[in-house]
Formats: C-alpha cells, sequence, structure tokens
C-alpha cells in the first residue's frame, strides 16, 4: 500500500508548507520535461494507451528517489537523507525536511530583505 498518496499525503504538505510544495512542483514539471517522462511512462492496458502518469502514481521508492535528487540539487538546508527505520518513520522525516526547507527559506528572504551586507 503507498502511503505518498496525494490526498493522504502530499495534499497535507501543499497546506502545511505551500511555498516549498510548489518549488517541488515546478522543479517535478522540469523534471518530467527533461527526462522525457511520456516516454519513460507508456502503458498500454486493454488496448489504451497511457502516457499520464503523475509524479503521485508512482510506486513510493520511486517517488523518494525523485525526491532525493530534488533535495540534492535545490535545497538550502539539507539534502535528505534516509535514516534506517520504517516507511512510516521515512515519511514523517520527509514533513519535516519540508518543514525545515521551507523555515529556511522564510529566513532567507528576511536576511535579504532587511539585513545589510
Amino acid at each position: 500500500m503507498s502511503l505518498m498518496t496525494k490526498d493522504g499525503f502530499w495534499n497535507e504538505i501543499e497546506k502545511r508548507w505551500p511555498g516549498e510544495f510548489h518549488r517541488f512542483g515546478k522543479w517535478i514539471d522540469d523534471y518530467k520535461k527533461n527526462n522525457h517522462w511520456k516516454d519513460l511512462f507508456k502503458i498500454t492496458i486493454r488496448d489504451k494507451f497511457w502516457s499520464n502518469i503523475k509524479y503521485h502514481d508512482l510506486p513510493d521508492a520511486m517517488q523518494l528517489g525523485i525526491f532525493i535528487e530534488y533535495t540534492v540539487e535545490e535545497s538550502h538546508h539539507y539534502p535528505f537523507e534516509i535514516q534506517e527505520g520504517t516507511m512510516e518513520g521515512i515519511i514523517r522525516d520527509v514533513m519535516e525536511w519540508f518543514c525545515q526547507e521551507e523555515e529556511t527559506k522564510k529566513q532567507d528572504s528576511f536576511e535579504e530583505k532587511y539585513m545589510d551586507d
């Protein structure tokens, strides 16, 4: 059973940390273009062709791998590292990462706006 569903996981992240969620969403859109997503995920079921596979429809392990790539490329705070534990623990760690990253970006924005060099 997938824990990283749109309804139960990603919508909650969007609600709690909208800024970082939307940065991640933009990065995912670029990732899909740069990696020829539609060609990677062509599926034919009962003579019907499907190519509009959403990120949140991927298995949790694939979502995590792509998410980790995002954190390595885009993080101002720290790249996400999987600690040993359960999938539930990893999910909590992903949520904590979004929280910390959002707070770091808010702090960076504040410092840029109000602090002199």
